[in-house]
């Protein structure tokens, strides 16, 4: 099962508004698919729309807090008001933290929980139902590298990675459970991409832990070279036509990773 032509499709990007995000919009609507923009700030899914009709392409900008299912659901109503169904829905809502494991407080954990697990599955629980009216249609869930293998401790990013490995499980049984509906599913694992993940997830600290504003944490290292968001729209048009679930833009350095805790598991069971 894939989707070859996506001429006339509709999709709705949730987190469309900048980076990965405003990457697969941009690919997407190329390839002749009505875009549906949504994001909680309204002005950059805007943004992205209009450059979006600017070259000659459909879409529309939608606002949707992800963690709340009465505006995933007006979210998809609207989609269906817009452009008549829903073919593909792709969600990049996540939220990262640096800070030791034993440093996090119970509220940072569920702050954790809701942006990168519980976002998706309630964008599931919304969106299925409509996917499955229509053969050949597609989810695209955002993990991370970080939630197929431990990343580095001096990385301080184990909430995040907790949770990330809690998503791949729900998109591999996602994945599973909807094959007979012909609906497939796939888990882009970003790697050094341009995007403001740092801002975006301080600014929904802020909001969900009613505390004060501070972007100044989980900045890129310097002189990184970062992958565009466009490129990694490529990138997830390709995935999406050949049904295939890891969509990763750095494999070499994902299945080093993953081959070096490969190496630590037969060690450790003496294999």
């Amino acid at each position: 099962m894939s989707i070859i032509n996506f001429k006339d499709k509709t999709a709705v990007i949730i987190g469309g508004g900048n980076g990965v995000g405003r990457g697969i919009a941009i690919s997407l609507a190329a390839e002749k698919v009505n875009v549906v923009v949504a994001d909680v700030d309204i002005a950059s899914a805007m943004a992205v729309k209009d450059e979006i009709i600017l070259q000659g392409h459909s879409a529309v900008a939608i606002k949707v807090d992800a963690t709340q299912i009465e505006s995933l659901t007006n979210l998809a109503n609207e989609t269906i008001k817009a452009f008549g169904s829903i073919h593909i829905l792709v969600s990049t809502v996540g939220a990262i933290l640096e800070k030791h494991i034993d440093a996090a407080s119970d509220q940072e954990w569920q702050w954790m929980f809701e942006m990168n697990l519980m976002a998706n599955v309630r964008a599931a629980k919304v969106f299925v139902p409509h996917l499955k009216q229509n053969i050949k249609s597609h989810i695209v869930l955002t993990g991370s590298g970080g939630g197929l293998f431990a990343p580095p401790p001096d990385m301080h990013i184990g909430l995040y990675s907790t949770m990330k490995h809690a998503l791949t499980g729900f998109a591999k049984s996602l994945r599973n459970e909807l094959k007979k509906f012909d609906v497939g599913v796939s888990l882009l694992c970003p790697s050094g991409v341009e995007g403001k993940l740092a801002t975006t997830s301080a600014r929904s600290k802020a909001n969900f832990l009613k505390v004060d504003f501070d972007d100044t944490t989980g900045r890129q290292p310097a002189h990184r070279v970062l992958e565009s968001g466009e490129s990694m729209g490529k990138l997830v048009v390709s995935a999406i036509q050949k049904n295939q679930f890891y969509i990763l833009n750095k494999p070499n350095e994902t299945f080093q990773a993953l081959e070096n805790e490969l190496n630590f598991l037969k060690e450790d069971i003496k294999l």
